[in-house]
């Protein structure tokens, strides 16, 4: 039952990890698209 715990904490902190990347590569490509639209 423990290391059921353990693995599904890990399992979240994974996905939180990734989540977490894909957010900041999102938002600098809105930074991205938002400077070009300005040249533009």
């Amino acid at each position: 039952m423990i290391n059921f715990i353990i693995t599904t904490l890990f399992i979240l902190f994974v996905v939180y990890l990734i989540v977490g990347m894909n957010k900041q590569i999102l938002d600098k490509n809105n930074k991205d698209r938002k400077k070009d639209e300005i040249i533009d």
